[in-house]
């Protein structure tokens, strides 16, 4: 399926033509130890308005310490969009010891990305109610994952064909960010019934009934699931192979949809509340002594 395909399945307008491949030298070197990474700075970010990041994540085939492949393969759509947006990409590289093409299921490295993403936060200048969470393939799985342990952290959750999250993944956790997962069924490394299962399972904890998908040999019927009332969508092509990501990424609803989600900034009430915890708290270790 070619990108201009995809325009009359979704009828929505579409960036045909070239993408720029993504360059290293477009890149900064954010590396801590045991976990390679790169950053994408807009032009002008320091002058301008705070900007949101985006957190990739990448497939099994990007895996090593070379802090090069995650830039060299899958980004290129990605990069192009937050070219469009002005916004920060950042895009740590795992190893690839261990846990084959669930590496992201790791927890020590999901924590070392957060701990490198927070970093971030504190030295650039991004808008820390508009962080953004998608991964690919391995990636999609990370994403998951990191929504999952990060509950309500990312304004906005995309996994791409992902591999199956980590066995303690907790669906309710999804519904604390506004989440658009994409799957195609004729994927041929990653099953399409992987994105099925874990949406069924969040609309469970939801309590919205489970979906009736299309038959896997339906060639024809795009199923797009919106449901605005938990922020929770999947899109699933009948075709597009496992690579659907190049072909979503460039979708003008896809950025729009993403670059809208905020995170709530907390209301007064929520900050009477901590204070009123805090005197509490304060109180009872002086009864204590």
């Amino acid at each position: 399926m070619n990108r201009c395909m995809l325009v009359a399945l979704l009828a929505t307008s579409f960036q045909c033509g070239a993408i720029h491949a993504a360059q290293i030298s477009e890149f900064l070197d954010v590396s801590r130890p045991g976990l390679p990474g790169r950053l994408f700075v807009p032009d002008g970010a320091a002058d301008s308005d705070p900007l949101p990041i985006i957190l990739f994540m990448h497939g099994a085939g990007e895996q090593g310490n070379d802090n090069t492949q995650q830039i060299g393969r899958n980004i290129d759509e990605l990069l192009a969009l937050a070219k469009d947006r002005r916004a920060y990409i950042y895009a740590p590289q795992s190893d690839s010891e261990g846990q084959g093409i669930h590496n992201w299921n790791d927890i020590t490295r999901t924590t070392a990305v957060k701990d490198t993403l927070d970093s971030i936060l504190a030295s650039e200048n991004i808008d820390p109610t508009r962080i953004y969470l998608t991964g690919i393939s391995m990636g999609g799985g990370g994403a998951w994952n990191m929504s999952d342990r990060y509950p309500g952290f990312f304004a906005a959750v995309a996994p791409m064909a992902g591999v199956q999250p980590d066995s303690g993944f907790d669906p309710a956790h999804i519904l604390d960010s506004p989440t658009w997962a994409f799957h195609a069924r004729d994927d041929e490394l990653i099953s399409h019934t992987i994105s099925r299962t874990v949406t069924n399972g969040v609309l469970r904890v939801a309590g919205e009934p489970e979906l009736t998908y299309p038959a896997n040999d339906d060639t024809t019927t795009t199923f797009d699931y919106r449901n605005d009332a938990i922020g929770f969508r999947y899109t699933e092509y009948p075709t597009g192979g496992h690579r659907i990501w190049r072909e979503v990424y460039p979708i003008e609803e896809f950025g729009d949809w993403m670059f809208a989600q905020a995170v709530p900034e907390p209301t007064t009430a929520w900050w009477v509340l901590v204070l009123m915890l805090a005197f509490t708290s304060r109180r009872a270790v002086r009864r204590t002594r």
